[in-house]
């Protein structure tokens, strides 16, 4: 028996996970004290469909003016179908699911050149190859891919590890496919992996030897130098023995992370859940609920009238990256929350993106702009009328993407460096 607020104990359902997604997502029943009917005694199966259905015609509808297209969640909340699919995409990766969509896809993005497009041919290869001929449960690169899982997971070394691979190779039938070394099960997967930039920064934080500065050895008003500096055993003169950088930052840059998720027929759907999904009333469930998201409708046409452009939270602040009391090196992340998505999935780890990684030890107060710009060079020179084109795997067409950055979350000291 379900006890959210929409069932009351009304109604049961065979699959747990159904259950669990609705308390999450309605939360419990008020009043509630009956703690045995959740599987401690027999539950008649009922049609999950039928159930569905009931909810749905129980449920307030809301219209969405989609031009005569039918909207992808049928202009509803989302259904008990769904909220199966999303607690199961936590409760389980399916490593290879929707594998083969995203590669299909990607072969038909600009910026892949003739190599990248041979290891994505090689990928597929790998993808419909069995581990070992009579094998029908894996293939090369979803057994790669599940032990890759396991040794991030269970945070296994890199020696460990291969020795595993070693007894699993010796283990199975002759000819299998098992990756020998740990280098080669990441060789497999490496044409999933996405792109980011280590950009070189002065040690005082006044600039990014990026852009114009790329060449540059110092800065002119501070003038450390770019490199670090030491003496060779029998040399009179200071020498840079090897171009060591002083600082650098992790730029992960977010725009081939959109088309991975727009690529996926799931998120794609997900990423319109605002427009479609949401029930409308006079409560605020969601940011699309409040003052601010209809006044930037009401102020940007072109921008609203496309339920895929996205709305950004940034979010930043300095945390002790080692975990110890006493040291004060202060590590700045800088992440990128999609307010697209449902409430209970926007913070998720698997929607929140990494933009920028800066190194410590110290605080940057406003020399966090510096940084930023990084960030904010890509919304001014991908994200404008035009946008950037993106194939979006639900409606199976491609679009114009455009994005904005809706609002920020620091504490008070976080404002302070972020708002100037």
């Amino acid at each position: 028996m379900c006890p959210c607020i929409d069932c009351k104990k009304e109604r049961q359902y065979s699959n747990l996970s159904v259950i669990h997604a609705h308390l999450i997502i309605r939360g419990f029943m008020d009043d509630y004290t009956c703690w045995n009917k959740h599987g401690e005694e027999s539950v008649n199966d009922r049609d999950e469909a039928q159930a569905a259905g009931q909810h749905d015609g129980e449920d307030g509808l809301h219209e969405t003016d989609t031009g005569g297209e039918e909207a992808p969640f049928g202009n509803q909340e989302l259904c008990d179908d769904d909220v199966i699919d999303i607690a199961a995409s936590f409760d389980e990766v399916h490593l290879a699911e929707n594998l083969e969509e995203m590669v299909n896809v990607a072969f038909s993005f600009d910026e892949y050149t003739g190599l990248e497009l041979k290891k994505l041919e090689q990928l597929l290869k790998d993808m419909k190859t069995p581990l070992y001929p009579t094998c029908k449960s894996y293939t090369k690169l979803s057994a790669s891919l599940k032990l890759l899982q396991l040794n991030v997971s269970n945070h296994w070394i890199d020696k460990g590890f291969k020795q595993l691979l070693e007894v699993l190779g010796d283990m199975f039938p002759e000819g299998n496919e098992i990756p020998k070394t740990t280098y080669e099960a990441k060789k497999i997967k490496c044409p999933m992996g996405l792109k980011f930039e280590k950009i070189d920064a002065c040690k005082n934080d006044c600039i990014l030897f990026h852009g114009d500065n790329k060449e540059a050895t110092e800065y002119s008003k501070c003038q450390p130098s770019r490199y670090k500096q030491r003496i060779d055993e029998g040399a009179s003169d200071v020498e840079m023995r090897r171009k060591v950088p002083r600082k650098v930052v992790w730029y992960f840059p977010i725009i081939p992370r959109l088309k991975r998720l727009f690529a996926t027929s799931k998120d794609a759907r997900l990423l319109t859940w605002h427009s479609y999904g949401r029930k409308v009333d006079d409560y605020i469930r969601h940011p699309a609920d409040g003052i601010q998201w209809r006044y930037i409708d009401s102020q940007y046409k072109s921008f609203s009238n496309e339920p895929r452009n996205l709305r950004f939270a940034l979010s930043t602040d300095g945390m002790n990256a080692f975990g110890k009391m006493s040291s004060s090196h202060s590590v700045w992340p800088v992440l990128l929350s999609i307010y697209n998505l449902p409430p209970w999935l926007c913070n998720k780890q698997k929607y929140m993106m990494m933009s920028i990684l800066i190194p410590g030890p110290y605080e940057l107060g406003i020399n966090i702009d510096e940084f930023l710009r990084l960030l904010i060079d890509d919304f001014k020179k991908n994200w404008k009328e035009e946008g950037i084109r993106v194939y979006d795997g639900f409606r199976k067409e491609s679009f114009n993407l455009c994005a904005m950055l809706f609002t920020t979350i620091t504490d008070i000291p976080g404002h302070r460096s972020v708002s100037r």
